[in-house]
């Protein structure tokens, strides 16, 4: 079994329709802001607004490298690859196609994490794309040999 390196993924700031974290490399370094549609109970999912469940314990979830038509190579998030297909399911719902990719607010989302340089805590919107730093880095994890993983956790609304 390969060792893991585990990237963290601390939300903490919720206001209407949006999520902002912050990521956190396997050494534990700041790394970049992430942006996410709202957080939903347990069990509850509305197709492309709704950010994937915070995983609890020693869960995490998969990182892997796949071709998007959209977005070219970029980092996906899954729990299991069925036929090219890759699935996140946990907390009592399902995602498909779940990526780590730039955009400036939850409009840009559908799910998926956007990574960015800044934030903006009023707007409630992120600029500066970390989508090619966060893909190389994984990639260079992945050619060492370890298993990438993202962990993520709900915070308290920061003040």
């Amino acid at each position: 079994m390969k060792e893991q390196k585990i990237f963290e993924l601390k939300r903490d700031v919720y206001r209407g329709p949006t999520t902002l974290g912050e990521m956190y490399d396997p050494e534990g370094c700041y790394y970049c802001y992430t942006l996410e549609d709202v957080v939903r109970a347990y069990g509850i999912k509305d197709k492309n607004r709704t950010a994937i469940p915070a995983t609890e314990g020693d869960f995490t979830y998969k990182l892997a490298i796949r071709n998007s038509p959209k977005f070219g190579e970029v980092v996906v998030i899954y729990t299991r690859e069925e036929n090219g297909i890759y699935y996140l399911e946990y907390g009592g719902i399902s995602f498909t196609q779940i990526l780590f990719h730039g955009g400036n607010d939850e409009e840009d989302s559908s799910g998926c994490i956007l990574g960015n340089k800044t934030r903006n805590v009023k707007n409630m919107t992120a600029q500066g794309s970390m989508k090619v730093d966060f893909k190389n880095k994984v990639k260079a994890l992945i050619a060492e040999g370890f298993e990438p993983r993202l962990r993520v956790t709900n915070l308290p609304q920061a003040a």
